[in-house]
């Protein structure tokens, strides 16, 4: 079987139709968050210019609210703690405690 490729109208249609369905939100809705945001993630400022992909929907998933845009590794964090504000608190208290002062940490390789 011979497999299709998307067009750019293709995608932008599969898209809408799958924000309506997994959050009901337009592609409108989606465009007015973004800029709302400025166009980064709402975690760690990251310009969606800057990624490979588009920002995901952030959502709660007790009631389905959608909170913001996140990009894929904010998104990923955030779920491997189960949207827990106790954990994720306890992680950066754990960070904070574990953290060496500037002048002890080895030099960042560019």
């Amino acid at each position: 079987m011979a497999s299709r490729k998307r067009t750019g109208s293709g995608k932008k249609a599969g898209r809408r139709q799958w924000l309506k369905r997994a959050y009901g939100m337009t592609i409108e809705e989606y465009e007015i968050l973004l800029i709302s945001q400025s166009g980064k993630c709402a975690i760690c400022g990251v310009s969606q210019e800057k990624l490979k992909q588009t920002l995901s929907v952030d959502h709660d998933h007790t009631n389905g609210k959608v909170r913001g845009l996140l990009c894929h590794w904010c998104n990923t964090g955030i779920g491997y703690f189960s949207d827990s504000v106790q954990c994720l608190q306890a992680a950066i208290s754990y960070l904070h405690k574990n953290k060496k002062p500037v002048e002890e940490r080895p030099p960042q390789v560019s």
